[in-house]
């Protein structure tokens, strides 16, 4: 039997696809050409896209892969895992967009297009524990203390290396003479067995150990007393004879600061009635005497300084106003170029600046300086002053910031002052009472 377009056999029904209307014809097998063929609903997808900041990647098995995949057309309803993958030190520091929080993954349900983002950022190393208590000397014999005082130097390089120095009795004969150890720690080996400092002996009530020691990444210690007599050590060649600056001149006085860069030259600072700096290269012997003050016969103190990675430095200290009995304070400036500047006065109080107390400079690696000093003013009650701390910057390249007045106290006597440098470009000052 043939039936023509719009014949009915039984009811028509209509049913809703998306998108499409088809009508069906109940209980017939023909009605035309495709009449036998099934229609299937079109499926639905929705996009994610993923993008990644720093170092590291996000992956999924709905196909991203990013790095070099970013995106994926996922079918609706499904639960979509992504995976944080940190280079090596790397972390991630967040997700954004669709996701959130620092969990390694997230997981998404797509119901609609999701936009994600992957922040990854340097990792920090952790603090370093502090280990056990370890005893440097132990034979026992007789105490390394000098009425209560421990005489000693030490020194730690970049690497973790260390070293320490320090005088004790030998108990030949009776404890009466003093000699002098030093002891290496090595990082990762641990403390080496402590070696006598050669022709460093004396009676026992004598200070033998005292001055600046440094240490570099290499394991060449230098030790420079007080009076400048300097010795290195190697760990092959143990300690060298005793060698000293030539010609000092008078005035000089003792080592009272001194740096080493990076390369292991040292520059020092000795006061005496005047200020000079001198330098001792890696390896080398000591050279370049260079007064500072222009004090005439006016008395220096308190000298003191610090180093820039730069290559620049900076030098401080009291100096004994003409014409009254107060002090001020002084400071010379080193260009790694054009070398050390002529001294300007810094504080502009007319106060005394308090030699007790020594004044302390800290250098970030552009160049800039943070000073704090203590000041001593006497009015309005000369019996009762009060003690005050004050800070002065002096960014690279530029003039000497205002005089910050830090704390005042009546009576008394600030010490301990100390200041540096944090990483983000501020400063921490600290005093005692």
């Amino acid at each position: 039997m043939r039936w023509r377009v719009g014949q009915r056999w039984g009811a028509w029904r209509t049913v809703l696809v998306p998108a499409l209307v088809i009508g069906l014809l109940p209980g017939c097998g023909g009605g035309g050409e495709n009449a036998g063929d099934s229609v299937q609903p079109v499926p639905v997808t929705y996009p994610v896209s993923v993008t990644v900041t720093g170092g590291g990647k996000v992956t999924s098995a709905a196909g991203i892969d990013c790095g070099s995949t970013c995106s994926a057309d996922v079918a609706a309803s499904t639960r979509v895992v992504l995976t944080a993958q940190p280079a090596a030190g790397q972390v991630l520091q967040g997700w954004g967009g669709a996701c959130g929080g620092t969990g390694s993954t997230c997981t998404l349900t797509m119901s609609g297009a999701r936009g994600v983002t992957a922040a990854f950022v340097a990792a920090t190393a952790p603090l370093p524990a502090w280990g056990p208590a370890a005893p440097l000397e132990t034979s026992e014999d007789f105490n390394v203390t000098e009425d209560g005082l421990v005489h000693r130097v030490n020194a730690i390089a970049s690497n973790g290396n260390a070293m320490v120095i320090w005088q004790q009795p030998d108990g030949q004969p009776n404890g009466g003479v003093s000699k002098v150890y030093a002891r290496l720690y090595v990082a990762g080996q641990g403390w080496q067995p402590a070696v006598q400092v050669p022709g460093m002996s004396d009676f026992a009530n004598r200070q033998l150990v005292g001055g600046r020691l440094f240490l570099d990444n290499q394991g060449v210690a230098t030790w420079i007393r007080p009076g400048l007599d300097t010795r290195r050590f190697t760990v092959p060649g143990g300690w060298s004879a005793p060698f000293m600056p030539p010609g000092a001149p008078s005035g000089a006085g003792q080592l009272v600061s001194a740096v080493m860069d990076e390369a292991g030259n040292i520059r020092a600072l000795t006061n005496g009635n005047d200020v000079y700096s001198l330098t001792l290269p890696a390896g080398g012997v000591w050279r370049d005497w260079v007064r500072l003050d222009a004090s005439g016969s006016l008395s220096t103190d308190a000298a003191v300084m610090a180093r820039s990675s730069d290559g620049s430095a900076m030098a401080i200290w009291v100096e004994r106003n003409p014409g009254d009995a107060n002090d001020s304070m002084k400071v010379a400036r080193f260009d790694p170029t054009a070398g050390w500047q002529v001294p300007v006065t810094i504080d502009d109080s007319f106060d005394d600046v308090d030699q007790t107390s020594p004044p302390h400079v800290a250098m970030d690696g552009a160049g800039n300086a943070q000073l704090v000093y203590v000041a001593v003013d006497q009015w309005p009650d000369p019996a009762s002053p009060e003690i005050s701390v004050y800070a002065r910057q002096l960014p690279w390249g530029q003039a000497w910031g205002p005089q910050e007045l830090l704390e005042t106290h009546p009576g008394g006597i600030k010490t301990g002052l100390a200041v540096a440098f944090a990483s983000g470009g501020g400063a921490i000052a600290s005093s005692g009472a």
